[in-house]
């Protein structure tokens, strides 16, 4: 969910399915992306995290939920939330590393998108 972002430089760095946006008619991502300060401009990191939060409890009002704010010192600190901190704020993980790969082969379905990647040595299949 994006709060204030700038979509210029939003769009070059999201590079969505070429097919998928024809199939759906839509000539740029930036045409379906939307701050949602444009939209509410009282809106902030900690409304929003609110909202999501009363939303979360009343879709699941009858079960026990405990909700749990962690700081970014817990995150460090707190052996199983930091392995997780330390996965989902490293390069890879936020710039995804693409495999190495000789081959692709990419198709449209009704139903999503299948994208093949694969890697080839002396006319097999390696990876």
């Amino acid at each position: 969910m994006l709060i204030n972002v700038d979509l210029d430089v939003l769009q070059r760095y999201l590079n969505p399915n070429k097919q998928k946006l024809l199939s759906k008619g839509i000539t740029s991502i930036r045409s379906r992306v939307e701050n949602l300060s444009n939209i509410n401009p009282s809106i902030n990191h900690e409304t929003l995290s609110t909202a999501i939060i009363n939303e979360f409890l009343n879709t699941y009002k009858g079960y026990e939920c405990i909700v749990k704010e962690y700081t970014e010192l817990d995150m460090r600190n707190i052996p199983e939330v930091k392995k997780i901190y330390d996965e989902i704020t490293s390069w890879e993980w936020i710039y995804q590393k693409t495999p190495d790969f000789t081959n692709e082969m990419e198709t449209r379905f009704d139903w999503g998108v299948v994208d093949l990647m694969f890697e080839v040595k002396g006319g097999k299949f390696s990876e």
